[in-house]
């Protein structure tokens, strides 16, 4: 079984995420969506996030995905997930920097791991979780 670990803080669960979600569900039997802690970003409740991405999941009736909470390293989250495979989004030219650098962090911490880039719809480039947040405020 092709099993791949989905981390990001998701402070908020959109289109964009969905979108990702369901082009990796194409190629992996099983996704871990792991919510996680960034420490450049507001400092919420990660039990908060991880409800919401939960009932997001379960609304949708997907049945092979878990979410997870992740307090410790995305390298450790695969390594005790046995996986090797970590599934992120791109959107445009400034998250391939960020991603690049996202890359080489996880590969000194388990080289085996692999990310698998899939890039955002047209119509959910612009999507943002700050940009939704902030709009809400």
């Amino acid at each position: 079984m092709k099993t791949a670990i989905f981390p990001g803080t998701f402070s908020l669960f959109h289109e964009g995420h969905l979108d990702i979600l369901q082009k990796a569900l194409k190629i992996f039997d099983f996704i871990y969506i792991v919510v996680a802690i960034n420490p450049e970003k507001k400092k919420d409740d990660l039990k908060d996030r991880y409800e919401l991405v939960k009932k997001t999941i379960k609304d949708l009736k997907i049945n092979n995905v878990e979410v997870i909470i992740c307090d410790s390293k995305i390298s450790d989250i695969a390594k005790i997930k046995n996986t090797c495979f970590i599934i992120r989004g791109m959107r445009d030219v400034n998250d391939f920097e960020y991603e690049l650098k996202l890359n080489d962090l996880y590969k000194s911490d388990y080289e085996k791991l692999e990310i698998i880039y899939f890039f955002s719809h047209i119509n959910n480039r612009k999507i943002s979780s700050r940009k939704i947040l902030k709009k809400q405020s």
